[in-house]
């Protein structure tokens, strides 16, 4: 669970056109972490299992984030930045191919649960996600980078194009049935 910085969570809350970062950029930016993750568990796998051509079957219940994983948003500055993170990864792992599919957002319970961890009114805490949806206690858990996280942050507030040259770390795993917390009040 990543939580947002605070300035990014203002700029979804202003409606200053030049400001505003829309949900749909924040679905693109998750999506992107998902391509991390699984790019990072691919180059963990042994050469022995390991697919030779991975597809990232990509459940997302927003159209525009869907649509911007296969071809290039031309209206959102910050997707259009967003952009040159994905290619990056991609072209660091290029036998691994994305397929999203849309998913009705009333079937998407578990993404909306792990969106409402920790907040008013429904203060869910990770223990509590676990209850509920008992398949991900065997998940493991994907920790991005601070490099990748700072590319993903930058790209989402400021207005000048990366300049993303060379791969960055990905990011961790925690094993399955390890949830990571050492108390009930962890957010991550």
């Amino acid at each position: 669970h990543v939580q947002w910085l605070t300035n990014i969570k203002q700029q979804t809350l202003i409606f200053q056109q030049s400001l505003l970062i829309l949900i749909n950029d924040l679905e693109f930016a998750t999506a992107i972490l998902v391509v991390a993750a699984t790019c990072q568990a691919w180059e963990l796998d042994s050469k022995q299992t390991r697919r030779l051509q991975p597809k990232i079957s990509h459940l997302i219940d927003n159209t525009a984030g869907q649509a911007w994983i296969t071809k290039p948003c031309t209206t959102s500055q910050q997707a259009k930045r967003l952009t040159s993170i994905l290619c990056s990864i991609l072209l660091s792992h290029p036998s691994i191919t994305i397929e999203p599919t849309y998913i009705n957002n009333k079937d998407n319970t578990l993404a909306d649960d792990i969106s409402r961890l920790n907040k008013p009114p429904h203060n869910l805490t990770f223990s509590v996600l676990i209850q509920k949806h008992s398949q991900i206690s065997s998940y493991c858990r994907f920790h991005p980078s601070q490099e990748l996280l700072s590319d993903i942050f930058c790209a989402l507030l400021t207005p000048q194009q990366l300049a993303i040259t060379r791969q960055r770390p990905l990011g961790r795993f925690d094993p399955g049935n390890d949830t990571g917390l050492s108390s009930e009040n962890a957010t991550n």
